[in-house]
């Protein structure tokens, strides 16, 4: 005689804790994802500058531009850097 209940043959009821998971919902309702306009009440303005994510009114005001710059200052600043290829060899 096998101690093990599968080779025993006969049904046996399964656990409560098994019940209760099949009456549950299949969707998890947590708290609502932050949305990327969200910012954390504690975070500073330069944590915030950090993360790309400076609330809106703000961007406006900051640059890294001087006073005194042209159209063509402003282009240069928006322009991507081109990086080296870490993979080639030179």
């Amino acid at each position: 005689m096998s101690t093990y209940r599968d080779d025993q043959g006969a049904t046996f009821p399964p656990p409560e804790a098994d019940a209760q998971e099949q009456r549950q919902s299949a969707v998890d309702y947590g708290p609502p994802d932050r949305m990327s306009g969200d910012v954390d009440p504690e975070a500073s303005e330069a944590d915030l500058a950090e993360q790309g994510a400076l609330p809106a009114g703000a961007l406006e005001d900051v640059t890294s531009l001087p006073a005194d710059a042209d159209p063509a200052d402003a282009l240069e600043q928006r322009q991507e850097i081109p990086t080296r290829d870490e993979g080639r060899r030179t």
